[in-house]
């Protein structure tokens, strides 16, 4: 969850070259570039699947674009966006793209909670993003925890076909909000505008709760230059508040190798059994 206070575990495995001393050149590029929890909780390199894995989002300090790219990839490949600038990495301020559908991200408009790619056949399961120039008035990046809100739902009384009974319907048809790739795991798709909005083939209040949840579940924080997060896009959804000012964020998308110990990030996110 995101409020998880990390555990720490000295001398995990890890697939990044740039955890090993071995290979110095990657710390050289990634300059200061260090990671925390939600809450500013320091870790090393180590630690770094450890939290991604069980809180769904790191954070990034003194971050720069070529910094987090040599980083991410060591253990991913990029997943390409129509609006990409280059392979798997996308500028987003405010610009021509604005007047398209689906194109909020790049105006001074809020932005609502959103997994990316939500509607295409095959998401990407990592989103990450560094601040290149921080707005003078508003831009607070917004945070949910599918994890959170699945759990929530089921305490519910929401069963497990309430929650498959949940869709995305719009411009290019329909698909499950929860994908269930495996006993206890769970993907999560979420729009709510004029590209595709959520739908119900059954229980009317078990999508009213959902709204609910992502209202009450919802956390902020106010990002500045340099500050970014790694976060796996089949969980937690993101979005932002609206701004003044020249705000412009780099967003690179990807998924694990399938070479990396922890590709199953690439299938969804494991619900704890009670």
């Amino acid at each position: 969850m995101i409020e998880h206070i990390l555990d720490h575990r000295d001398g995990e495995v890890s697939d990044c070259p740039s955890m090993s001393h071995v290979i110095t050149g990657c710390h050289i590029l990634r300059g200061n570039m260090r990671f925390t929890t939600f809450h500013g909780d320091a870790m090393n390199d180590d630690q770094f699947w450890h939290v991604l894995e069980s809180d769904g989002i790191v954070f990034i300090q003194e971050g720069t674009q070529r910094g987090l790219s040599e980083f991410l990839q060591s253990f991913t490949t990029w997943y390409h966006h129509p609006h990409e600038h280059s392979a798997g990495l996308t500028k987003i301020s405010p610009n021509s793209l604005s007047n398209s559908a689906g194109s909020a991200g790049f105006t001074h408009l809020a932005l609502g909670l959103h997994t990316d790619r939500s509607t295409a056949s095959e998401p990407p399961s990592i989103l990450a993003s560094v601040m290149e120039h921080a707005s003078t008035q508003g831009g607070d990046s917004i945070f949910c925890d599918g994890q959170k809100i699945l759990k929530n739902l089921k305490q519910k009384g929401h069963t497990e076909q309430d929650i498959a009974d949940l869709r995305l319907v719009g411009q290019f048809g329909e698909t499950p909000m929860w994908g269930q790739p495996g006993k206890n795991h769970y993907s999560l798709r979420y729009r709510d505008d004029e590209v595709a909005r959520p739908a119900t083939s059954s229980r009317e209040d078990t999508l009213s709760d959902l709204h609910l949840l992502l209202g009450r579940l919802m956390m902020m924080r106010h990002l500045e230059q340099g500050e970014g997060y790694v976060l796996h896009n089949h969980r937690i959804l993101h979005g932002r508040t609206a701004f003044k000012g020249a705000r412009s964020v780099i967003r690179i998308l990807a998924n694990v190798l399938d070479s990396s110990q922890h590709r199953d990030l690439n299938q969804g996110f494991v619900l704890p059994e009670d």
